[in-house]
């Protein structure tokens, strides 16, 4: 079967700093890799890579192929067919996915373009649908309420929500509960590592904590000094 992501010599570099040196890992549907470093070891790099958010001083050489099809080197327009329902991107501030101008209903009616009153009444369905899932209580309330107005774990779940109501193939989710504490960190990853095994998306996750990798992976990746090696546990 063709994995979902296959990454092929990979290097990425920025000027006279090499972030990736020929690297190789692949991930099929409905799997989940996790990926591992130190700060600073280019983790973050190499998932902008992936969806060509990367300054334009960077240049990448290699193959990024998803569902057989080498997208390293679309424009950001032909890119843009498989974002939504084949990638979604989770960045690690829950602020930066949010207009706080905004209703939080209103993301979800920007996901789906919803632009009619019965499309508008969908995605309100769905969307409340999906709070219920990620363990909010009143998302009716919830939907009326701007990102400011919500806690940073509460904000992880919208946004889980948010990026699950298109039913992506592939979550790229770049160290998605560093700014949490403990006790919810932990309630996320369960959250996560739940619906990955319920809804079948494949899931490749940015860390630098260990102990999350040891409880979310099903294969594991490590990238230090531009090299990226598997890792067994």
């Amino acid at each position: 079967m063709t994995p979902l992501l296959q990454i092929n010599n990979l290097t990425i570099a920025d000027k006279d700093k090499v972030f990736v040196k020929n690297a190789k890992l692949s991930l099929g549907q409905g799997e989940c890799l996790v990926l591992t470093g130190p700060s600073g070891s280019g983790k973050t790099t190499l998932l902008k890579a992936i969806c060509h958010l990367l300054p334009q001083s960077f240049t990448v050489s290699g193959e990024i192929c998803f569902l057989g099809n080498d997208i390293s080197k679309l424009t950001l327009g032909q890119l843009n067919q498989y974002f939504g329902t084949g990638i979604s991107m989770i960045l690690q501030n829950p602020a930066d996915n949010f207009d706080d101008r905004k209703s939080i209903l209103s993301h979800f009616e920007e996901a789906m373009h919803a632009s009619s009153k019965e499309a508008k009444a969908e995605v309100k369905r769905l969307a409340v649908d999906l709070l219920y899932k990620m363990q909010l209580a009143y998302p009716q309330n919830l939907l009326k309420r701007r990102s400011f107005e919500l806690s940073q774990g509460m904000c992880q779940r919208v946004i889980l929500a948010l990026t699950l109501m298109q039913q992506p193939k592939l979550i790229l989710a770049d160290e998605f509960t560093c700014s949490l504490d403990i006790i919810t960190r932990v309630q996320i990853l369960q959250l996560l590592k739940n619906l990955h095994q319920e809804m079948g998306f494949a899931l490749f996750f940015i860390t630098h904590n260990e102990d999350e990798a040891r409880f979310l992976a099903e294969r594991s990746f490590h990238l230090e000094n531009a090299i990226l090696k598997e890792k067994i546990f």
